[in-house]
C-alpha cells in the first residue's frame, strides 16, 4: 500500500492516513471496546429497577466511561470520514457480523451468542451506540469537522467491518 499524496494537514503535522480505520489496528480495539461496554451496559441494565429506561443508561455509561469523547479522536477531513464511517459500521455490526470474519478476526471470543450476532443486549447496545455516535457529531467547530450525513447502512450486500 502506497500513501496518499498531499494530506491536509500543515507541515510538520502527524496526519493519519484513511487506510488505518479499516486496518485491524483500529478496527479490533475498537471491536473490544464496544465489547466491554455491552458486557457493562448488561450489568448497568440489571442492577437497575425496571423504570429506568435502558436508553438513559447507555447514555450515562457513554458519558461516564469517556465515550462522549470519541468525536475528537481525528481532525483531518480524509482520515475522518473513514473513522465515521469504519466505526458507525461496527455499532451497527453488532447484530450483522458475518460468523466466519469475527471468528478469524477473534478466535477468543468468550459470548457466543454476540459471535453469532443473536445477542438482544449486543444489538441493543449497537443501535443506541450508532445512534448516540452520529447525534453528537460536533456542530459549529472551527476549524469546521467533517460529518456524515446518514447512517452507512449497505442495502442488499454485506459488510465486514
Amino acid at each position: 500500500m502506497q500513501p496518499a499524496p498531499a494530506p491536509s494537514a500543515g507541515r510538520g503535522d502527524v496526519v493519519l492516513q484513511p487506510a488505518f480505520f479499516t486496518s485491524v489496528l483500529y478496527v479490533q480495539p475498537l471491536r473490544e471496546d464496544v465489547s466491554t461496554l455491552t458486557k457493562q451496559f448488561r450489568e448497568r441494565y440489571s442492577e437497575r429497577d425496571l423504570v429506568v429506561s435502558p436508553f438513559s443508561v447507555f447514555k450515562q455509561l457513554w458519558r461516564s466511561e469517556g465515550w462522549k469523547w470519541l468525536h475528537f479522536k481525528v481532525f483531518d477531513d480524509r482520515a475522518r470520514e473513514a473513522f465515521l464511517l469504519v466505526t458507525a459500521r461496527i455499532f451497527l455490526g453488532l447484530h450483522h457480523f458475518a460468523s466466519d470474519f469475527l471468528y478469524l478476526i477473534n478466535t477468543t471470543h468468550d459470548d457466543p451468542e454476540q459471535l453469532l450476532g443473536t445477542d438482544p443486549v449486543a444489538q441493543v447496545v449497537g443501535l443506541f451506540g450508532v445512534y448516540t455516535f452520529y447525534y453528537t457529531q460536533p456542530e459549529d467547530t472551527a476549524p469546521r469537522l467533517h460529518r456524515i450525513n446518514h447512517v452507512p447502512i449497505p442495502i442488499g450486500e454485506k459488510t465486514y467491518f
